[in-house]
Formats: C-alpha cells, structure tokens, sequence
C-alpha cells in the first residue's frame, strides 16, 4: 500500500497575490522538488486553470476525465506532497475535491482581503483590460454586480470547504502588507508550506 500525500489545495482568492505565487510555483520546479514538493503544470499557464474549467463546468464527462487527471497526477508523484492552485477553486464543489482526494491528506490553503479592497482592484483590473465597456456607468456596474460580486465573498465557500474537510484542515490568511510574512504573499505561502529558506 502507497503513503499518504499531503495535498495543498490553494482555492483563492481572487486578487491576493495568486498570481505571484502561481508564476514562482511554475518556475521553480526542481527547487520544490528538493523540498518534498510537487507542482504539477497542466497546460502552458503555471495556474490550474484548466482544473477549475472542468471541474466547475455541468458537462459530467469533463468532470470525470479531470477527476481522473488529477487524482492520476497525484498517485504518479514521487514527492509526498502535491499543490494545485487556482483563485476561482473555491467555486467549485469541495465535494468534488473530496472524492478526488479521498486517499490523501488534504489541506485548503486562503487568503482573503477585505471584501470592498478586492472589489475595487478586481473592477479596475477589468476596466483596465478592456473588458467591459466602460459606458453607459450604469450598464457597466450592473454587470459587474451579476457576473463578478459573487466570487468575493468568503463566508459560504469557507463554510461549505468545512464542512467537507473540517475547520482544522482550512489554512487561512489574511492578505495586506503588514499581515504577510516577508510582507509578500510568495514568501507567506512558502512558510505556510514549511519552507523557510526562501531567498
């Protein structure tokens, strides 16, 4: 019978550094591995990108050939430990994550930021990359409430991720400058992880 591994589930959120963490995760391969880490890349980001898309999609046949990725990603690593990471994971069904998991020691990793600070950067993001039309006002901020508000709040997802893996396994962080280790999120998420030797 194989070991446990240790899964770090990093579900967000959005505007919280992921990105940073993401890139240097992806970029630093060899150097995880000689901690007991495996960052597994699934397509040409260094996010998971494509994880989320399948496992929050309604298409049963998508869900189950990532379900068997991932858990296949997991079983195949010669590192006790695995991260997956993408901002939105936490849209989606931590019952899912479980049946993924359900051999494995699972650990969920969050930062959360003040609700109204991650909503102004994330609708500047927006506006910024043109992807909503910046006139008429009106029609721009009720789309923006339809489409995006709900991705800030924390409390439901947390509770439901709880419920499913136990408050005990919820690693939660709260993001601003003066919060973080190193005052970056990179440096933070690596002590969350056990690594302190970052340079």
């Amino acid at each position: 019978m194989r070991d446990k591994k240790t899964v770090y589930l990093h579900i967000g959120w959005e505007k919280t550094g992921t990105s940073a963490i993401q890139s240097f995760l992806g970029r630093n391969q060899s150097w995880l591995r000689h901690h007991g880490f495996h960052y597994p890349i699934m397509g040409n980001v260094p996010q998971h990108l494509l994880m989320y898309e399948a496992l929050s999609s309604s298409r049963p046949r998508r869900i189950a050939k990532m379900v068997d990725n991932v858990r296949g990603l997991v079983r195949s690593s010669k590192e006790p430990s695995v991260i997956f990471s993408h901002e939105r994971l936490h849209d989606c069904n931590p019952a899912i994550f479980r049946d993924i998991f359900k051999d494995e020691d699972v650990r969920i990793i969050a930062y959360l930021r003040r609700y109204d600070y991650s909503v102004i950067s994330f609708f500047s993001t927006i506006i910024r990359w043109g992807l909503f039309p910046v006139n008429p006002r009106n029609t721009l901020i009720r789309r923006f409430k339809e489409e995006h508000l709900r991705y800030f709040d924390h409390y439901w997802p947390l509770r439901n991720f709880a419920y499913v893996f136990g408050k005990e396994s919820l690693m939660l962080r709260k993001y601003g400058k003066q919060d973080l280790i190193g005052g970056n999120s990179v440096q933070d998420f690596m002590c969350l992880l056990g690594i302190n030797d970052l340079e």
